[in-house]
């Protein structure tokens, strides 16, 4: 009992039904064991750090004891996109035995950007330095 004669788990039982909370969730492919998020539920705030880059569903529901719904607008699709290149991620891949090149002949090497988490960066551009 409290201060006023009220039962204790009464006064808590009716709480927890005008409880209302926010559950922020991403989903997909951007995520997996290695990314964190942290969410402040009393600003109704979270952020993210995730390795993969990928398509990604983000949530937001309120719920209470009664019942859970999304926001309006939620789910929300995402796109994570690759970092920036990273020297020692970034690979060079050639079709020659050697590293030595004939004249006359053409040579194909590929050199494939990633990030520092591995991801490969597709929306590079480049210029042609005359190389065949």
């Amino acid at each position: 009992f409290d201060d006023f004669g009220n039962e204790i788990n009464e006064i808590l039982n009716k709480k927890a039904k005008r409880m209302e909370a926010i559950r922020i969730q991403l989903h997909g492919m951007c995520v997996d064991d290695r990314t964190t998020y942290t969410v402040k539920q009393e600003l109704a705030k979270a952020s993210w750090f995730t390795f993969i880059s990928g398509s990604c569903s983000l949530s937001v529901i309120m719920f209470s004891a009664l019942s859970e719904a999304h926001i309006q607008g939620s789910p929300i699709q995402l796109f994570v996109e690759a970092g920036p290149v990273s020297v020692e991620k970034t690979n060079f891949e050639s079709d020659a035995m050697t590293s030595s090149i004939t004249v006359g002949f053409s040579s194909t090497f590929v050199i494939t950007a990633r990030d520092r988490f591995g991801n490969r960066i597709s929306n590079l551009s480049g210029r042609n330095n005359g190389l065949q």
